[in-house]
């Protein structure tokens, strides 16, 4: 009686099991088609990076004019800028390299009554430099002229975009390399389906000297850009890029002989 209930409780946990799982039918050969017919992915990713050097720099002056005659104090600007530009003209900076925005005017007013004292006219003049010879002749006419200062300074690279796709395909270059190796020793086929690039900006490598406001109370506006030329504007940036494979691994059928 007893083995009787063993043999109803294997028949029991028998056909629940049977009853869970999907049932195969076929050959043998057939079974395993259907089992290597599911899609197998590989995902390879790879970081490259490559250096390079900052090697011209923008440079904002703010010209700022004022008078109690408005338009005194538009042709006084204006007459500024451009005896300004030449100046950079001479230093051998191109025309193209040099742009002027629109000026804006705010009266000054003075302690008493409604009518403004006098009137203020503020252009900003954009200079691309090369070198630091430009870069020095353009602190040397700031140094010149009260009415001219230094208020933004920004860095450059002028190969930024080769470079973005110089390490894009070295990235790329490092993931077909770690297939080959996967196709070679493991014996597999893999077939790219996707990918994704990410391409982070440039970032420098070292701390940029503090050349953007030469207004310094101690310090006389010469004085501050050989500072900040000896300590290094031109610095060193990196270029970094991500690329992701997702890869499907072909497999090769054996044949029924096999």
């Amino acid at each position: 009686m007893l083995r009787k209930s063993y043999v109803l409780i294997a028949l029991v946990l028998f056909s629940a099991t049977a009853a869970a799982a999907p049932e195969l039918r076929g050959s043998p050969q057939e079974l395993e088609q259907y089992l290597q017919s599911e899609t197998r992915t590989v995902s390879i990713r790879q970081t490259a990076t490559e250096n390079a050097y900052t090697d011209r720099a923008r440079v904002s002056l703010t010209v700022t004019t004022e008078h109690k005659s408005l338009a005194e104090a538009i042709r006084l600007n204006r007459s500024l800028r451009l005896r300004t530009i030449q100046e950079f003209s001479a230093a051998g900076i191109s025309s193209d390299d040099i742009r002027a925005s629109k000026f804006s005017t705010s009266p000054q007013y003075g302690w008493f009554g409604k009518a403004p004292s006098s009137f203020e006219v503020i252009n900003t003049i954009v200079v691309v430099v090369e070198s630091e010879e430009q870069f020095q002749a353009v602190a040397a006419v700031a140094d010149r002229q009260k009415e001219i200062q230094v208020s933004q300074t920004e860095f450059e690279h002028s190969q930024k975009d080769e470079f973005e796709k110089k390490v894009r395909q070295k990235a790329m270059d490092k993931v077909m390399e770690e297939r080959q190796f996967y196709e070679t020793q493991l014996g597999l086929s893999l077939r790219p389906v996707s990918f994704s690039v990410s391409t982070a900006r440039p970032q420098p490598m070292r701390r940029r000297a503090q050349v953007e406001s030469l207004a310094l109370s101690d310090m006389e506006g010469g004085m501050a850009m050989d500072q900040a030329m000896q300590t290094g504007t031109f610095d060193e940036i990196r270029y970094m890029s991500s690329v992701q494979v997702l890869f499907e691994v072909e497999t090769t059928h054996r044949s029924g002989g096999d």
